[in-house]
């Protein structure tokens, strides 16, 4: 299943949780909500030092860095001496 997928499925279920008047399944329905925005808006984070676009590492001058490729930001990629764009 892919993630706009399962994200549907579960604005499906938090739709039929909203129409109750159960204070517990509307709070289930948020959560879900929450759960099918994750699933299609997920952050990307650096799989060298976990930065993020909310959380991003910065170099030596203070600037935030960027990503050079998807799960790479471009601190660690200097560190590990990657060239970008690639060479092939």
């Amino acid at each position: 299943m892919n993630p706009h997928q399962r994200a549907r499925e579960y604005a499906e279920i938090a739709e039929g949780l909203l129409e109750s008047n159960d204070q517990w399944d509307r709070m289930r329905a948020l959560a879900l909500s929450l759960l099918a925005v994750y699933h299609v808006v997920k952050p990307m984070m650096c799989r060298e030092c976990g930065c993020t676009d909310l959380y991003p590492c910065f170099d030596e001058l203070g600037d935030p860095c960027s990503w050079v490729e998807p799960e790479l930001c471009s601190k660690c990629a200097e560190k590990a001496k990657v060239v970008y764009p690639p060479k092939g």
